[in-house]
C-alpha cells in the first residue's frame, strides 16, 4: 500500500491544497449513518470558502426553500447531508484544483462533464442496489480519478496527459504508462489515497476495482463500475450510439427495471447532472453533443437512420438517401444540404424542392450557406463538421429529432471516410465454408465452393455448367424463383427459398446474386451468419453479395408489426405487415 509521503511525493501540495485536512473529516463525518449538524456545522466553520458556498447556495433561489439562513449550521440543514456531501467533494475536486491545472480549459471540462454524471448515476444506482452506500457511491465517483486530476496540477505532465482528448478514458496503453510512472495505475493510487484519509475499506475497494468487470463483486463495487462505463459511454468524445443502446439494454436487465422505468431513470439522471454542472459552473457541452437528454429509443431510431443514409461513399448518394428519410419520416420535401467529405474542400450543394432534387452543384465558399429566413443543423463529428442541412424555419420546429439525426449523420459521414476501401485478394472457395459460386458473364459457373458441390449432390463441377443448370436440375428451383433471381437490381438484396432437390430438402436458405461492371457474378446460398473473420477475407462484390442474402431486409416497425420504414428504399411494403410479408417463397 502506498503511504501518505509516497502520495505526498507523487502529486506535491495539489493533494493539500484540493483536499485540506479538514476538509477530510468533514467527508469522513458525511460518510456517517446519521452524523450529528453540530460536528458538521464544526467542521464546515473551520474551511472558510466551503462556508461561503453553501451560505450562498441555500439562500439562493434555487434551493426553493424559501427560508434564509443566517448561519452555516442553519444553510447545511437546510441542504440536507447529502448536498453538502456534493459541496464538499466537488468544491475540492473542481473549484480549487482547476486554478492550480494548467491543462486547456474546454478538455478539463470534458472530464469534469464524465466524473460529474459518473457520480449521480453511481447515487442513482445505488439507491437500487444498495441504499445504505448510496454517499459512498456518489464520493467514490468523484474520487475515483483523483490521482488524475493531480497529475494535471503538477509543472510536468506526464506523456498521457499532456494532450488535448479526454484524460479519463481507460486504455491499455494509458494504465501501462500510469504504472512505469507511479508504480499503480489512478485506481490503485485511489485506494491507497482513500485509506490513507480512513475512509471505509468497502470504498477504498470500489475505487481499485472501477474498471473491471462487475461479475461477483459487492454492490457498491458494481454501482461504481456502471456508473463509470455509463459516463463514457454517454460523454466520450467520440460516441458510439450502438454500444449505449447495448449498455443501457445491459443496465435494464441488472436492474430488472422496464424500458419505461429505464428512461425515467435516465432523465434523473440527466436533471441532476445538468443542475449540478450549473451549481460547479462547468459549461454545458453544445446541445447536439448532449446525447444523454435524447431517449433511447430516439438514439438508436436516429443512429439506424444516420447509417442508412451515410453509408454511400459519394455527396450524391448522400443526398438521394437524405430526401427519402426527411420525406418518411418527417414529412419534409423543401431543404439543402451542404455535404464536405473529407479530402474535398470545396464541398457540393443540394437543393430539394418539393421533392425534386436539383443537380448538385460546386458553390464558392461565400455561397454555401442557407437562406435567412432558414434553420441550419450542422452535420458535425465531434472534432469538425462535414457540412449541414438546412430547413425552413416552420418545419425546423416541428423535427424535435432532426438535430440529434443531423449529428449523428455527421458522425457517420465521418467514420464512414475514415474507413479505407481495400480490396482483399481474392479467396479460393476451396477455403470457405459457404455455398458460393463465381460465373462467368456467359452464365458458366467458373469455380463452386464445396459446400455448394455438397448441397447440389455433386463430387465436382461438370465443365460448362452453367448456374442456371444448377439451380435448376440439381437444386430444383422453379422458373418464378429464377425469373426473381435474375432480375435483381439495386442493392442486390437476397430473398428465402426452398430447395426440393437438395441433400437437405426443406431446409430455407438466402439466395442473392451480386453483379459485377464487367457481367460476371457471384451466387450466395446461406442458411446462417458467417463468422466476421471469414467475411473480411471476401472481395468487396462477394462481400456485399454475402451480407445481402444473410440479412436479407432490415426494417424498422412498430410494436404492432406495421413497417414504416425499409432501408433497401423499397417503399412497398411501407404500412405492411412484418409477420405477413415475411413468408419464404415456395
Amino acid at each position: 500500500m502506498s503511504t501518505p509521503s509516497f502520495l505526498e511525493a507523487a502529486f506535491g501540495k495539489s493533494l493539500q491544497v484540493t483536499f485540506p485536512p479538514v476538509a477530510v473529516r468533514l467527508l469522513n463525518a458525511l460518510l456517517e449513518p446519521d452524523p450529528p449538524f453540530s460536528v458538521i456545522s464544526e467542521y464546515l466553520g473551520m474551511d472558510p470558502v466551503l462556508s461561503g458556498r453553501i451560505l450562498h447556495i441555500a439562500n439562493s433561489p434555487a434551493a426553493g426553500t424559501g427560508i434564509k439562513a443566517a448561519s452555516v449550521d442553519q444553510a447545511a440543514r437546510i441542504l440536507g447531508l447529502n448536498e453538502l456531501l456534493k459541496l464538499a467533494v466537488s468544491l475540492g475536486l473542481q473549484k480549487r484544483l482547476q486554478p492550480l491545472a494548467p491543462r486547456d480549459p474546454e478538455a478539463l471540462y470534458a472530464d469534469w462533464r464524465l466524473t460529474v454524471w459518473s457520480a449521480i448515476a453511481a447515487q442513482v444506482l445505488a439507491d437500487r442496489l444498495c441504499p445504505t452506500f448510496r454517499r459512498q457511491a456518489y464520493l467514490a465517483a468523484m474520487l475515483k480519478d483523483l490521482p488524475l486530476f493531480l497529475a494535471f496540477c503538477g509543472q510536468d505532465l506526464p506523456p498521457f496527459l499532456a494532450t488535448d482528448k479526454m484524460a479519463l478514458l481507460p486504455s491499455p496503453a494509458q494504465t501501462a504508462a500510469e504504472r512505469d510512472l507511479w508504480g499503480k495505475d489512478h485506481a490503485e493510487l485511489a485506494h491507497d489515497i482513500a485509506l490513507s484519509w480512513a475512509f471505509p475499506a468497502d470504498l477504498a475497494e470500489a475505487l481499485r476495482t472501477h474498471h473491471q468487470q462487475a461479475e461477483s463483486l459487492p454492490p457498491l463495487n458494481q454501482c461504481l463500475i456502471f456508473a463509470t462505463h455509463w459516463a463514457e459511454v454517454l460523454h466520450n468524445l467520440h460516441p458510439d450510439p450502438a454500444e449505449m443502446v447495448a449498455f443501457e439494454l445491459t443496465l435494464t436487465t441488472l436492474l430488472g427495471s422496464s424500458a419505461e422505468e429505464m428512461a425515467e431513470l435516465r432523465a434523473l439522471c440527466a436533471g441532476r447532472f445538468n443542475a449540478m454542472l450549473e451549481q460547479l459552473g462547468i459549461p454545458r457541452s453544445s446541445a447536439r453533443f448532449r446525447l444523454h437528454e435524447h431517449p433511447l429509443a430516439s438514439i438508436r431510431d436516429m443512429h439506424f437512420l444516420a447509417q442508412a443514409a451515410g453509408n454511400s461513399r459519394s455527396p450524391a448518394g448522400i443526398a438521394a438517401a437524405l430526401r427519402e428519410h426527411l420525406r418518411a419520416f418527417w414529412g419534409l420535401s423543401t431543404w439543402d444540404a451542404y455535404l464536405r467529405l473529407p479530402g474535398d474542400a470545396a464541398g457540393t450543394l443540394f437543393r430539394c424542392r418539393a421533392g425534386v432534387l436539383a443537380p448538385e452543384t460546386r458553390p464558392s465558399a461565400a455561397k454555401t450557406g442557407a437562406p435567412p429566413d432558414w434553420k441550419t443543423f450542422p452535420l458535425s463529428s465531434t472534432s469538425a463538421d462535414v457540412g449541414f442541412l438546412a430547413l425552413p424555419e416552420r418545419d425546423a420546429s416541428a423535427a424535435e429529432t432532426l438535430p440529434l439525426f443531423a449529428h449523428m449523420l455527421g458522425m457517420q459521414i465521418k467514420n464512414r471516410a475514415a474507413s479505407p476501401q481495400r480490396p482483399a485478394p481474392p479467396v479460393p472457395l476451396t477455403d470457405l465454408p459457404l455455398c458460393l459460386a463465381r460465373v462467368d458473364a456467359s452464365g458458366i459457373i467458373q469455380d463452386a465452393s464445396p459446400a455448394l458441390l455438397s448441397l447440389a449432390g455433386l463430387t465436382a463441377l461438370p465443365p460448362q455448367t452453367s448456374l442456371e443448370a444448377l439451380l435448376r436440375s440439381r437444386l430444383g428451383l422453379p422458373p418464378c424463383t429464377l425469373e426473381r433471381l435474375r432480375g435483381q437490381t439495386g442493392r442486390n438484396r437476397g430473398f428465402l427459398v426452398f430447395l426440393p432437390q437438395a441433400r437437405q430438402p426443406g431446409t430455407p436458405m438466402y439466395i442473392a446474386l451480386a453483379r459485377n461492371a464487367d457481367g460476371s457474378s457471384c451466387l450466395v446460398l446461406g442458411e446462417t451468419e458467417p463468422p466476421e473473420e471469414t467475411r473480411s477475407t471476401l472481395q468487396p462484390s462477394y462481400q456485399e453479395a454475402l451480407l445481402a442474402a444473410i440479412d436479407e431486409r432490415v426494417c424498422l416497425i412498430k410494436d404492432s408489426g406495421v413497417i414504416f420504414w425499409d432501408f433497401s428504399g423499397d417503399a412497398s411494403l411501407a404500412g405492411k405487415n412484418i409477420f405477413t410479408v415475411s413468408r419464404p417463397d415456395s
